[in-house]
């Protein structure tokens, strides 16, 4: 009898240790894994009764407000649809968070960066409140350039949705104003039973491509907007000056290179004009001239002012970016490949960002400043715990020759015949470059890159309008009215 006592006793004692260990195991050792586990359902409700931090734009204005539903559920609510791949959204059950709402969830979750007081609400199982961020975005300019893009696509006959990207920055100090990437969606519908009447669809009817951001993620070939960066590089190593002539066939074409021909339709030089000095070549986007200036430039010095404009290097963001450049891998960059890569098409692949980025080194005096989004971000009780990163990413050409390139693309957009000649504004000193790039599509993509005023700019922007033709007609006016909007509200 004892020993069926003590038997049993023994396999209590071994159970219960069992019991302990399992305990200890869940408890102690794979605490963190548990809790961060997608799939606990505690951790799930706990979440979805954050009182998250609120996005504005850099006025105030609210960008990302909040719910509160009878049953504690915390929803985001988003105010802007065209900010949508921009700040993204945030769900705690199938999409989880993508954008600066997945970026900075530990802020707006308020687990970084806290005060003591939401540190004390966790500990006490009460509604966590989360940080507020405040965005570099201007929610005027912002809607600016949603309708222009809306109002020139209609009066170029293309269709709403249109993909498109916009991106206005401040080139002194890489605040991002504007960004807008379509077709875009409303975040507020992910996931959002609350809201039926406002979402005329739900999340799996939603294109996949208007879930891309084409501002830091397309990636385009730029045309003749690259024309840029070549007449920097060609100035900067002063192999080439706005004063350098070309005449006859070497201005009006056909150019032939190892056998590969550029026919003269590609000159785009006024009727009847058959010279051009490096200045008018550039106003009037001559693809034969910049051609012939890639080569004397050499594949090294090209891709080296590639480089130190940043193409081939990963661009630090508050969003992730795809990285731009003029090498594709597995192919050889031969001469053909030099003299179409200078005058934009080739194996060039760049991103709006990208390009607005050139633009913005020209305006500031040849320093390329990094690109911000947030402006800074504050906890319930007004301390600041994060934000402005502003500083400078490059320093790629010297001040005299971004001053150079500056006054030609002036000349660009004021110039006779100058092929921006629709961005125009009134009273205000603009200059730009226009691009369109062919695709192997029917309709090249028309881009446009800016800044204004032209000696002492606040904005810099760059458009591109896939299939939409030519940079002069369709992306120069989306350009302009943009800058319009930035000088117009402009701190």
């Amino acid at each position: 009898m004892n020993r069926n006592i003590r038997r049993l006793a023994v396999v209590f004692v071994v159970v219960f240790g069992l019991i302990s260990l399992d305990l200890v195991y869940w408890q102690v050792i794979d605490a963190g894994n548990l809790n961060s586990d997608p799939r606990n359902v505690l951790l799930l409700e706990k979440n979805e009764r954050v009182l998250r931090g609120r996005i504005f734009d850099r006025n105030g204005i609210t960008l990302v407000g909040r719910r509160v539903h009878p049953d504690g559920f915390v929803q985001p609510v988003y105010g802007d649809p065209s900010l949508a791949q921009t700040i993204g959204y945030h769900t705690f059950f199938r999409f989880g968070a993508v954008g600066l709402e997945s970026s900075l969830n530990p802020y707006l979750s308020g687990k970084t960066g806290t005060s003591l007081q939401q540190t004390y609400a966790s500990w006490l199982h009460r509604p966590v409140l989360g940080d507020d961020v405040y965005l570099t975005i201007d929610d005027r300019v912002q809607r600016a350039a949603v309708t222009a893009i809306q109002t020139e696509l209609a009066a170029n006959g293309l269709a709403a949705d249109t993909p498109s990207a916009a991106i206005a920055l401040n080139p002194q100090n890489g605040q991002v104003l504007a960004m807008v990437s379509k077709p875009y969606f409303d975040p507020t519908c992910i996931g959002g039973q609350f809201f039926v009447g406002r979402c005329v669809r739900n999340i799996e009817a939603i294109p996949g491509h208007a879930f891309v951001n084409r501002v830091t993620n397309g990636l385009y070939p730029p045309g003749s907007t690259f024309k840029t960066l070549t007449l920097s590089a060609a100035i900067d190593t002063g192999i080439q000056s706005l004063s350098s002539q070309y005449r006859g066939t070497a201005a009006t074409g056909p150019f032939v290179v190892d056998g590969y021909t550029i026919p003269n339709t590609a000159n785009n030089l006024p009727p009847g004009t058959t010279s051009a000095d490096l200045l008018h070549a550039f106003m009037w986007s001559d693809n034969i001239v910049f051609a012939q200036v890639g080569l004397k430039l050499g594949r090294s010095r090209f891709i080296d002012y590639a480089h130190r404009f940043m193409l081939g290097h990963r661009i630090p963001f508050d969003l992730p970016v795809s990285v731009s450049g003029v090498l594709t891998p597995g192919e050889r960059f031969d001469p053909v490949a030099l003299a179409t890569s200078a005058f934009g098409q080739g194996n060039d692949h760049v991103t709006p960002l990208q390009m607005a980025l050139i633009a913005s080194t020209i305006a500031d005096g040849g320093r390329m400043p990094r690109p911000i989004l947030v402006k800074s971000i504050k906890t319930p009780s007004g301390s600041v715990v994060g934000g402005d990163t502003s500083g400078t990413l490059a320093n790629p050409i010297n001040g005299g020759t971004a001053s150079q390139v500056r006054h030609a693309m002036v000349e660009v957009v004021n110039g006779y015949y100058g092929s921006g000649f629709e961005a125009k504004i009134p009273g205000v000193t603009v200059a730009g470059k226009t691009g369109t790039a062919q695709t192997g599509n029917s309709a090249p993509d028309a881009w446009f890159i800016s800044f204004a005023p032209a000696q002492h700019p606040t904005v810099a922007v760059a458009v591109v309008v896939e299939g939409g033709g030519e940079g002069a007609f369709v992306a120069s006016p989306i350009a302009r009215q943009i800058m319009q909007a930035a000088l117009q509200y402009g701190e």
